[in-house]
């Protein structure tokens, strides 16, 4: 996207979230469902752009319309921000993804492999959006990708989901006031035999 639209979305995500901040909407209207749709998709469209600017005004939107039913019963709406974020690749982006981390809620399963299916978690999302933001290659995490669907990764099993939570969080914690170029490497994820 151009970068004026960029900012004039990202503007007009933080007017709304001001405007329900103030009280000018309920967050179970109607309106607060449609101002909450038109919020959603200028997120992904600044996801889109990788508009680095917008990383703030995003989370401030999040911060306010995750708490309203709406964005409450439909937990893929985060699944976006999450995409989103990754897409942007800022790290200021990475407190909310770590947040999501544990989210167990599923997506959506797709074939990786003959005979084999895996699973993509709300988590799952959050998570490849921290390996992106760190330009960690998620096959070293252990995701499994399906063909023709660019945005799948998920896991074949639990313990390896497990793994690789456990594994990208520690080395965040390990790395997270080391510079960019100063960072140790990611351990290798463990394979199913």
């Amino acid at each position: 996207a151009d970068p004026v639209v960029a900012r004039g979305l990202a503007r007009c995500g933080r007017m709304v979230t001001l405007a329900g901040r103030s009280g000018h909407f309920k967050p179970s209207s109607d309106v607060a469902i449609v101002l909450s749709d038109l919020v959603l998709r200028s997120i992904d469209a600044l996801g889109q752009a990788r508009c680095r600017e917008s990383v703030p005004q995003i989370l401030e939107a999040v911060d306010f319309f995750r708490g309203t039913p709406i964005w409450m019963m439909d937990r893929t709406r985060l699944a976006t921000v999450a995409q989103a974020l990754g897409r942007i690749g800022d790290e200021r982006g990475a407190p909310l993804l770590v947040e999501l981390v544990d989210e167990s809620g599923v997506i959506r399963t797709r074939h990786v492999g003959v005979d084999r299916l895996a699973t993509q978690t709300l988590g799952d999302v959050a998570l490849l959006a921290l390996a992106r933001i760190y330009g960690i290659p998620p096959a070293s995490l252990g995701f499994e990708s399906a063909e023709g669907d660019p945005e799948f990764a998920g896991f074949a099993s639990p313990d390896l989901r497990s793994a690789a939570r456990r594994a990208l969080l520690e080395w965040q914690r390990r790395n997270a006031e080391r510079p960019a170029g100063g960072r140790e490497p990611l351990p290798p994820a463990p394979r199913e035999p």
